[in-house]
Parts: C-alpha cells; structure tokens; sequence
C-alpha cells in the first residue's frame, strides 16, 4: 500500500511537555510519543474505513483530542 505519513502539531499555552499516543483498530498505526509524527504503511488486510483518535497529554493531565476517518483502498497498478 501507499505509505500514510501525518505530523501532528500541538500547543501547550504554558509551554509543557507535550506527550503524544493514537487511539487505533489498526494495530501498527503508530505515532512518535513526543514529536507526533505518523508513519503507516497499510497492507491489502487493511482494507476498508477506519476512525482514527489522537490524543495529546501534557505533564499537568491535561488532554485534546481529535479523531480523523482515514480510508484505506485497494490499489491498482497497471
């Protein structure tokens, strides 16, 4: 499949850590902890739609959230 890459960017008014982590069916969507970084590459078993959920954590508990549907076709080549 085409590969998924995504930076998700976050900002803290007080200037915290920030500490990312998606909530996912697809077990190897994943994101980098503390850059939000998304790399993802589907396979042919992974075709059809999905809702995808980040969450952003600063060191005091605070949280965001934002969800996303993220469609995976199949794909031809000729």
């Amino acid at each position: 499949g085409q590969a998924f890459n995504y930076k998700v960017e976050a900002f803290d008014p007080n200037g915290d850590v920030l500490l990312y982590n998606i909530e996912s069916q697809l077990s190897n969507f994943k994101i980098h902890p503390l850059s939000g970084e998304i790399d993802f590459k589907p396979d042919t078993s992974e075709i059809g739609a999905y809702t995808i959920t980040v969450v952003v954590v600063d060191i005091n508990g605070a949280v965001d959230k934002k969800t996303f549907k993220l469609e995976i076709r199949e794909w031809i080549t000729k």
